[in-house]
Formats: C-alpha cells, sequence, structure tokens
C-alpha cells in the first residue's frame, strides 16, 4: 500500500512539474527537427515551416527585454529569397540537438557569439554564422 501511495505521489508530482514547466515555458511548444538536407520547425499552430540547409544564408539570435514574463531569446534562420526566414524561441523542444548539429556542420558558426546572446537582457542581434559569399 505505501508502494502505491509513493507511486500516486511521484505521478502527481510528475503531472505538476510538467504543467509547471509548460506554463513558464510556452517555447517548448515549438519543435525544431532537422535531417541531412532540411531543418523544420513545427510551431503550436501546426504550421510546418522547413528551410534546407543549402539554402541558409545566416544564422543569428535576436535578444529582447522583455523576459523573463515573454520569450526574450529567438532564433533567425534566413535563407535565400525563395526560401524565406524561419523564426522560433530559444527553449524549443530539439533546439540543443539543433545547435549542436549547426556547429558540426557550418563552418566558422560563431560559439563566443551564441554565449554572449544566450547572457544578453537587451534588444539585440548576434549574428552566430553567414554562409561564404560567392
Amino acid at each position: 500500500m505505501r508502494r502505491t501511495a509513493l507511486l500516486l505521489t511521484l505521478a502527481a508530482f510528475g503531472t505538476v512539474a510538467a504543467q509547471t514547466r509548460d506554463a513558464l515555458t510556452p517555447e517548448s511548444a515549438f519543435v525544431v527537427g532537422f535531417s541531412k538536407k532540411t531543418i523544420e520547425v513545427t510551431p503550436p499552430s501546426g504550421d510546418k515551416r522547413v528551410i534546407a540547409w543549402q539554402d541558409i544564408m545566416q544564422v543569428a539570435v535576436r535578444t529582447t527585454d522583455e523576459g523573463p514574463q515573454k520569450p526574450d531569446v529567438f532564433w533567425e534562420l534566413h535563407g535565400t529569397d525563395d526560401a524565406g526566414t524561419i523564426v522560433f524561441p530559444s527553449g524549443a523542444t530539439g533546439e540543443n540537438r539543433l545547435i549542436e548539429a549547426m556547429q558540426a556542420r557550418l563552418k566558422g558558426f560563431d560559439n563566443k557569439k551564441l554565449v554572449a546572446a544566450m547572457g544578453s537582457r537587451t534588444n539585440q542581434t548576434f549574428v552566430l554564422w553567414e554562409a561564404p559569399k560567392k
């Protein structure tokens, strides 16, 4: 009986923790994924955006002074004119894996600027990578 009570308590705590996390980080409702050819971002609305790795011209992080009550760090993947730009908040599900992939795939990805961006509390844009000029 004690084991059942413990399991119920742990389950209830897990539910409360998940609800609290979701309430504190609506950014996690954005889902980021990638393959060898593309990056996909699905916002809570379900309107998936896709950009090909080869079409990315610039990777930037935009910060605002609106945190912590509102999302205040945003990734911007700027593509060719045809590809457009994809923006998603830091804290998106899958973000860390995408960062690792960008660090590995995009030669010259600036990790020092990434650290500076994540510590910023002002309105700024940090360009972390740009495609080589052709």
